[in-house]
Protein backbone atom coordinates (compact mmCIF):
# COMPACT_ATOMS: atom_id res chain seq x y z
CA UNK A 1 0.00 0.00 0.00
CA UNK A 2 1.12 3.55 -0.70
CA UNK A 3 -0.06 6.29 1.67
CA UNK A 4 0.02 10.02 1.02
CA UNK A 5 -0.62 12.51 3.82
CA UNK A 6 -1.72 15.77 2.18
CA UNK A 7 -1.64 18.98 4.22
CA UNK A 8 -2.71 22.48 3.26
CA UNK A 9 0.10 25.05 3.12
CA UNK A 10 -0.04 28.32 5.00
CA UNK A 11 0.65 31.66 3.29
CA UNK A 12 4.32 31.47 4.35
CA UNK A 13 4.66 28.05 2.69
CA UNK A 14 4.80 26.00 5.92
CA UNK A 15 2.53 23.01 6.47
CA UNK A 16 -0.84 23.65 8.11
CA UNK A 17 -0.96 20.13 9.53
CA UNK A 18 -3.12 20.07 12.63
CA UNK A 19 -2.19 18.25 15.82
CA UNK A 20 -3.31 14.65 16.25
CA UNK A 21 -4.21 15.54 19.85
CA UNK A 22 -7.73 17.03 20.15
CA UNK A 23 -8.23 20.58 21.37
CA UNK A 24 -7.72 20.71 25.12
CA UNK A 25 -4.74 18.36 25.01
CA UNK A 26 -6.61 15.18 25.95
CA UNK A 27 -7.65 12.15 23.90
CA UNK A 28 -11.21 11.09 24.80
CA UNK A 29 -11.50 7.39 25.61
CA UNK A 30 -14.96 5.82 25.68
CA UNK A 31 -15.48 2.42 27.31
CA UNK A 32 -18.48 0.27 26.45
CA UNK A 33 -19.24 -3.33 27.46
CA UNK A 34 -21.89 -5.27 25.54
CA UNK A 35 -22.46 -9.04 25.80
CA UNK A 36 -19.10 -9.62 27.47
CA UNK A 37 -17.10 -7.62 24.91
CA UNK A 38 -15.49 -4.37 26.01
CA UNK A 39 -14.70 -1.72 23.39
CA UNK A 40 -12.30 1.14 24.11
CA UNK A 41 -12.41 3.94 21.53
CA UNK A 42 -9.45 6.35 21.46
CA UNK A 43 -10.58 9.57 19.76
CA UNK A 44 -7.41 10.95 18.19
CA UNK A 45 -7.77 14.00 15.94
CA UNK A 46 -5.48 12.66 13.23
CA UNK A 47 -3.77 9.44 12.06
CA UNK A 48 -1.47 7.87 14.66
CA UNK A 49 0.47 4.63 14.68
CA UNK A 50 -0.58 2.01 17.21
CA UNK A 51 0.47 -1.36 18.58
CA UNK A 52 -2.08 -3.51 20.43
CA UNK A 53 -1.22 -6.82 22.05
CA UNK A 54 -1.84 -9.00 25.07
CA UNK A 55 0.89 -9.88 27.56
CA UNK A 56 0.02 -11.95 30.61
CA UNK A 57 -3.00 -10.49 32.38
CA UNK A 58 -2.98 -7.19 30.48
CA UNK A 59 -3.73 -5.74 27.06
CA UNK A 60 -1.39 -2.97 25.93
CA UNK A 61 -2.26 -0.20 23.48
CA UNK A 62 0.78 1.91 22.57
CA UNK A 63 0.49 5.00 20.36
CA UNK A 64 3.37 6.86 18.67
CA UNK A 65 2.30 10.30 19.96
CA UNK A 66 2.30 11.69 23.49
CA UNK A 67 -1.04 12.75 24.94
CA UNK A 68 -3.20 12.63 28.05
CA UNK A 69 -6.00 10.06 28.09
CA UNK A 70 -9.45 11.14 29.32
CA UNK A 71 -11.81 8.25 30.10
CA UNK A 72 -15.24 9.70 29.43
CA UNK A 73 -17.68 6.94 30.25
CA UNK A 74 -17.65 3.40 31.56
CA UNK A 75 -15.44 2.06 34.32
CA UNK A 76 -11.78 3.09 34.41
CA UNK A 77 -10.96 0.30 36.85
CA UNK A 78 -7.94 -1.64 35.66
CA UNK A 79 -7.01 0.96 33.02
CA UNK A 80 -3.70 2.78 33.49
CA UNK A 81 -1.89 5.04 31.08
CA UNK A 82 1.44 6.86 30.90
CA UNK A 83 2.83 9.35 28.39
CA UNK A 84 6.48 9.32 27.39
CA UNK A 85 8.31 12.01 25.43
CA UNK A 86 6.85 10.84 22.11
CA UNK A 87 4.43 8.01 22.90
CA UNK A 88 1.45 7.04 25.06
CA UNK A 89 1.00 3.59 26.60
CA UNK A 90 -2.28 2.26 27.97
CA UNK A 91 -2.33 -0.92 30.06
CA UNK A 92 -5.69 -2.65 30.57
CA UNK A 93 -6.08 -5.48 33.09
CA UNK A 94 -8.11 -8.34 31.58
CA UNK A 95 -9.38 -11.75 32.62
CA UNK A 96 -7.64 -14.89 31.30
CA UNK A 97 -8.74 -16.28 27.95
CA UNK A 98 -10.02 -13.04 26.42
CA UNK A 99 -8.87 -12.23 22.91
CA UNK A 100 -8.14 -8.73 21.63
CA UNK A 101 -8.71 -7.07 18.26
CA UNK A 102 -7.89 -3.57 17.00
CA UNK A 103 -9.15 -1.49 14.12
CA UNK A 104 -9.03 2.12 12.98
CA UNK A 105 -12.22 4.09 12.41
CA UNK A 106 -11.02 7.22 10.64
CA UNK A 107 -8.44 8.74 12.98
CA UNK A 108 -9.83 6.90 16.02
CA UNK A 109 -8.58 3.51 17.22
CA UNK A 110 -10.94 0.89 18.63
CA UNK A 111 -9.63 -1.90 20.87
CA UNK A 112 -12.08 -4.74 21.51
CA UNK A 113 -11.45 -7.14 24.39
CA UNK A 114 -13.37 -10.42 24.26
CA UNK A 115 -14.07 -12.93 21.54
CA UNK A 116 -11.49 -14.83 19.53
CA UNK A 117 -9.12 -11.91 18.86
CA UNK A 118 -5.81 -12.07 17.04
CA UNK A 119 -4.26 -10.33 14.07
CA UNK A 120 -2.51 -11.24 10.83
CA UNK A 121 -0.65 -9.68 7.93
CA UNK A 122 2.85 -9.23 9.41
CA UNK A 123 5.34 -11.71 7.98
CA UNK A 124 8.25 -12.81 10.21
CA UNK A 125 11.30 -14.44 8.61
CA UNK A 126 14.98 -15.03 9.26
CA UNK A 127 17.33 -12.37 7.94
CA UNK A 128 20.38 -14.31 6.76
CA UNK A 129 22.47 -11.23 5.92
CA UNK A 130 22.67 -10.32 9.62
CA UNK A 131 23.70 -12.84 12.26
CA UNK A 132 20.89 -14.08 14.53
CA UNK A 133 18.28 -11.70 13.12
CA UNK A 134 14.58 -11.85 12.39
CA UNK A 135 12.76 -9.46 10.08
CA UNK A 136 9.11 -8.51 10.13
CA UNK A 137 7.49 -6.94 7.06
CA UNK A 138 4.88 -4.44 8.24
CA UNK A 139 3.53 -1.56 6.18
CA UNK A 140 3.23 1.79 7.96
CA UNK A 141 5.70 1.02 10.77
CA UNK A 142 6.71 4.24 12.54
CA UNK A 143 9.54 3.65 15.02
CA UNK A 144 10.76 1.50 17.91
CA UNK A 145 9.61 2.37 21.44
CA UNK A 146 11.37 0.64 24.36
CA UNK A 147 9.33 0.08 27.52
CA UNK A 148 9.46 -1.70 30.88
CA UNK A 149 6.56 -3.88 32.08
CA UNK A 150 5.77 -2.47 35.56
CA UNK A 151 4.48 -5.84 36.78
CA UNK A 152 7.34 -8.09 35.68
CA UNK A 153 10.20 -5.66 35.06
CA UNK A 154 10.71 -7.15 31.59
CA UNK A 155 12.12 -4.92 28.86
CA UNK A 156 10.29 -4.97 25.54
CA UNK A 157 10.18 -3.06 22.28
CA UNK A 158 6.98 -1.93 20.57
CA UNK A 159 6.70 -0.97 16.90
CA UNK A 160 3.45 0.94 16.19
CA UNK A 161 2.05 1.14 12.67
CA UNK A 162 -0.58 3.16 10.86
CA UNK A 163 -3.90 1.63 9.80
CA UNK A 164 -5.20 -0.55 8.24
CA UNK A 165 -4.96 -3.33 10.82
CA UNK A 166 -2.08 -5.78 10.66
CA UNK A 167 -0.64 -8.00 13.36
CA UNK A 168 1.52 -11.00 14.18
CA UNK A 169 -0.50 -14.22 14.25
CA UNK A 170 1.89 -16.55 16.11
CA UNK A 171 4.59 -16.25 18.75
CA UNK A 172 8.21 -16.42 17.53
CA UNK A 173 10.95 -17.31 20.02
CA UNK A 174 14.72 -17.29 19.87
CA UNK A 175 17.28 -17.60 22.62
CA UNK A 176 17.53 -13.80 22.86
CA UNK A 177 14.02 -12.51 22.12
CA UNK A 178 10.36 -13.35 21.79
CA UNK A 179 8.02 -11.76 19.22
CA UNK A 180 4.51 -11.68 20.67
CA UNK A 181 1.23 -12.26 18.83
CA UNK A 182 -0.46 -8.89 18.27
CA UNK A 183 -3.81 -7.51 17.21
CA UNK A 184 -1.91 -4.69 15.46
CA UNK A 185 1.74 -3.64 15.22
CA UNK A 186 4.67 -5.57 16.71
CA UNK A 187 5.99 -6.28 20.22
CA UNK A 188 9.35 -7.88 21.02
CA UNK A 189 10.36 -9.04 24.51
CA UNK A 190 14.12 -8.83 25.03
CA UNK A 191 15.51 -11.92 26.78
CA UNK A 192 19.12 -10.74 26.49
CA UNK A 193 20.76 -7.36 27.14
CA UNK A 194 22.16 -6.92 23.61
CA UNK A 195 18.88 -7.24 21.67
CA UNK A 196 18.26 -4.42 19.20
CA UNK A 197 15.08 -3.63 17.27
CA UNK A 198 15.38 -1.34 14.26
CA UNK A 199 12.66 0.03 11.97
Amino acid sequence: AVWLNIHRLRADGSSARTSVVPAGGQVPVSVETVHGRTTLRFGWAGPVGAAVFRRGTAVWAVFDHAARMEIQNGSSEGIRWAAGPDYTAVRIAVAPGQGVTARADGSAWEVVIGGSGGGSGVEIAREDTVKASLMGRMAGASRTIWMIDPMSGDRFAVVPALAPGKGVQNVYRTVDASILPTAHGMAVVALADDVTVET
